[in-house]
């Protein structure tokens, strides 16, 4: 039977608090009228400290569809609080700033930049909780960009500074969140349960905790229980999802029934208490209904089908399964890559299991295929794995040995990239721990030398002691000699100290500049290790845009005009791809190239570039409305496959991407006409209909023989 994983829901609680004040107002009426009266407020401010207040409340306050309203916001907040050196104001701004890049225009090293700004600025004013808040900052977008060990070490450092009760509680339960999504259940857990006694000691010291008020204590019990769950400790998971439906008797909160619920389904399954499993099922099918939540509705349905295909009740397990599917098609859209999206699939395999043991072989066919083509866009291998190895037994069950051999091997290459991943999750660990043990070692080395410097003073206090009068005029010799060179020295720091400083600038504008030419995680592996690995990745999208009759353009326009168009147009390029998470490449004259996919896994990888590509196409077709013949027309070609990325040269290096896939992007783009997308087969099966395409034909291209290729005409509304 397939494995019951449980829905998780993230406790990264410092952050989702952070993000509610930040957009709960923008969000309501009461918000706009809220952000009005702080507008009228700021007009007749008196103070210069009054103004900074309103203005980062304002941008607090402004949602993140006007980052750029947000954004003058801040930096006026900035100019003026640096303008009177006002330290609090100064940190709040540029922790704003950082807030706008991180979280609306997911720019995190710019983010991270501006916190570093901020913690600076912070450690020097000598605020202990604004020091820990710019450290979970950053923390918190290093989370983001898909740095969590980086991210671990500011959390331990903010860690060291806050020792308010909450503040420890939820940087507590951050951390566990990151070592659980390493595969580090051991310290996860650890950092859930030291979560969970921090407050379970803020409740009994009557602090700032309220057990009835609270979601913390029933989410930690959740994730918990979870840990036990993996690490098949079931008797203490149980437990801690008992205690959690408990807690929920007074909090009333719809999550953790559901998940609670869910979760006690599942421990009994594994268990092979069916009995038990489908009494918390039928209460969570209940629940769910009760408060009209259907995703939920149809997975405790699929569940329970799954239950009575284990017990051989195969027509009740298809009723419902047939109703899971159905509610899950009402509210489902098609073209959404989500946790609905993974329970479609969970349920199109109930129906392909259910149907292989009716013998109703090509439903059953069909139903597993449909399931795996779902979890390759949403890169869900487990299910996929289990979908290829039931489609296998179904192939041989219908005599077509061939078939079945294929999708064995399938399911193997699935089953395999699981271990891969478990295994890389290993690696991190050890990784991790020798990197603890590292800082242990220092540390250890640190206090020794402390021990020897309190052994001198000790010795000197003695010579002094004993001494009497002589001692002490040797000692003041000593002192004015130790004076003299104390400020030598301190000259000398400040010299230092000057330098370092010019250093340090100069270290942050080669920073920017590299990021300006690689992506965030190859310039971090080429800084750390001076040379950068090329990585396969097998789901990517890649563009290629060129102008049309550019070299007759040239002839039009002035060399000057000519760079000043081009550089215009890529600078627009540049932005609307940034809107999309797609790396740009390079530009070859005047082709540009960028693929969506990569570094960074990206589920709706062809989406995104499509609709990038729209609005490439577009801003191209305004211009020459307004400059006419002083521009260009542009021909786009799109294609969707896998790639070879890494850094090419030792000079003058650059980042780069090679393989059929690329080719085959640039034959799209040469066979493309002026304003038209045009799109492989392969790409428009990724699209799912969200876009008006019309099929061309199949049309000879060089080298890669006839190709069926689409014009995108549009995105449907």
């Amino acid at each position: 039977m397939k494995s019951c994983i449980p829905r998780t829901i993230l406790l990264l609680l410092s952050m989702l608090t952070w993000l509610s004040s930040r957009q709960a107002y923008a969000q309501t009426p009461n918000g706009n009228k809220r952000i009005d009266s702080l507008n009228k407020a700021l007009l007749t401010a008196r103070g210069d400290t009054t103004r900074v207040k309103i203005l980062i409340a304002l941008s607090k306050m402004t949602s993140c569809s006007d980052s750029t309203q947000k954004m003058i916001y801040a930096r006026e907040a900035l100019k003026i609080a640096t303008d009177i050196n006002w330290d609090r104001g100064i940190v709040n701004a540029d922790n704003e700033i950082g807030g706008t890049y991180s979280f609306c225009l997911k720019n995190y090293p710019k983010a991270i930049e501006n916190y570093q700004i901020a913690l600076k600025r912070a450690t020097q004013y000598e605020d202990k909780i604004l020091q820990a808040t710019c450290l979970s900052e950053i923390a918190n977008a290093y989370v983001n960009s898909g740095q969590n060990i980086i991210a671990l070490d500011y959390y331990k450092r903010s860690l060291e500074i806050e020792n308010r009760s909450e503040y420890q509680i939820s940087t507590l339960g951050n951390m566990g969140v990151i070592y659980e999504d390493l595969g580090d259940y051991t310290h996860a857990l650890e950092n859930y349960q030291n979560s969970l006694k921090v407050f379970d000691r803020c409740l009994a010291s009557d602090k700032n905790c309220d057990k009835n008020d609270s979601l913390t204590l029933g989410m930690l019990k959740i994730k918990i229980g979870e840990i036990f769950m993996v690490m098949s400790q079931y008797d203490k998971a149980l437990e801690s999802f008992e205690d959690a439906l408990g807690m929920n008797k007074s909090l009333q909160n719809e999550s953790i029934e559901e998940i609670a619920l869910g979760n006690l389904g599942g421990v009994n399954v594994i268990k092979n208490d069916y009995g038990k499993a489908l009494l918390y099922y039928k209460k969570g099918l209940g629940y769910a209904k009760k408060i009209k939540d259907k995703v939920v509705e149809a997975e405790m349905l699929d569940r329970i089908a799954n239950i009575y295909v284990e017990t051989d009740s195969l027509f009740e397990a298809l009723e419902l399964a047939k109703n899971s599917l159905e509610i899950l098609e009402s509210v489902i859209k098609k073209d959404e890559l989500s946790t609905q999206s993974m329970q479609l699939s969970s349920d199109y395999i109930t129906l392909g299991k259910i149907y292989k043991h009716l013998k109703d072989y090509p439903k059953s066919v069909s139903y597993l295929q449909d399931a795996i083509k779902i979890c390759k866009k949403i890169g869900s291998l487990n299910d996929e794995k289990d979908a290829w190895k039931e489609l296998s037994d179904t192939y041989e069950k219908m005599g077509q040995a061939q078939k079945s051999l294929e999708a064995y091997k399938n399911y193997i290459n699935a089953r395999d990239s699981v271990y891969n991943l478990d295994k890389a999750k290993g690696i991190t660990r050890m990784l991790m721990q020798s990197e603890f043990d590292r800082k242990q070692a220092a540390d250890s080395i640190k206090q020794s030398a402390e021990k020897k410097v309190f052994g001198y003073e000790m010795q000197k206090q003695r010579l002094f002691t004993y001494g009497g009068f002589a001692g002490l005029v040797l000692v003041l010799l000593l002192s004015f000699f130790i004076f003299r060179s104390y400020k030598q020295e301190k000259n000398t720091n400040v010299i230092i100290s000057r330098h370092s400083e010019q250093i340090s600038m100069e270290k942050e504008k080669s920073d920017s500049l590299l990021l300006n030419i690689l992506p965030l995680e190859v310039a971090n592996e080429l800084k750390e290790k001076g040379n950068v690995h090329a990585k396969s990745y097998d789901n990517v999208t890649v563009m290629f845009t060129d102008f049309v009759n550019f070299t007759s353009a040239g002839e039009r326009m002035s060399a000057q005009q000519l760079v000043d168009e081009l550089d215009a147009c890529f600078v627009a390029f540049d932005g609307i791809i940034e809107k999309y998470n797609i790396e740009k490449i390079k530009t070859v004259g005047d082709a540009y190239l960028a693929v969506s996919g990569l570094p960074h896994p990206n589920p709706t990888h062809a989406i995104e570039i499509v609709k990038a590509a729209i609005e490439i196409n577009n801003f191209v077709t305004n211009r020459r409305k307004e400059k006419g013949d002083n521009t260009f027309e542009v021909r786009i070609g799109i294609h969707s496959g896998s790639v070879i990325a890494g850094i090419v040269g030792v000079k003058k290096f650059a980042y780069d991407i090679w393989g059929d896939t690329v080719n085959t992007a640039a034959r799209m783009e040469q066979k493309s006409e002026a304003g038209k997308i045009n799109i492989t087969q392969t790409t428009y099966e990724l699209l799912q209909d969200r876009f008006i395409c019309n099929y061309r034909g199949e049309i000879e291209a060089k080298n890669k023989g006839k190709l069926k290729m689409y014009f995108v005409d549009g995105e449907l509304i």
